[in-house]
């Protein structure tokens, strides 16, 4: 049986970065708003303490901001963590999986 761990909430004051898209016309892209993977990973890394290090998140690359959206973590002991983002203010809950 696993253990459960209270989803945690943590607001990403600093934590985030606008990008503009890529190769397609103006009106078919808007700004992107990103998380920042490792602000992400080193909550749950502080949280997880002394279970989970080295984690390493969404393959290291920084996931759009979009409530709804989740992806994965796994940390240097392959735990698998998934994270859901909350809130389109980039809220996010982790729960080990």
């Amino acid at each position: 049986m696993k253990v459960a761990l209270i989803l945690t909430l943590f607001a990403l004051a600093g934590c985030t970065q606008t990008i503009s898209g890529s190769g397609l016309p103006a009106e078919d892209i808007g700004p992107r708003v990103l998380i920042s993977h490792v602000a992400v990973e080193q909550v749950i890394q502080q949280q997880g303490y002394p279970i989970y290090n080295n984690v390493i998140c969404n393959g290291g690359h920084d996931p759009q901001i979009s409530k709804g959206t989740t992806f994965a973590c796994v940390d240097s002991a392959e735990h698998l963590i998934l994270v859901t983002i909350t809130s389109d203010a980039g809220n996010f809950a982790w729960s080990p999986q």
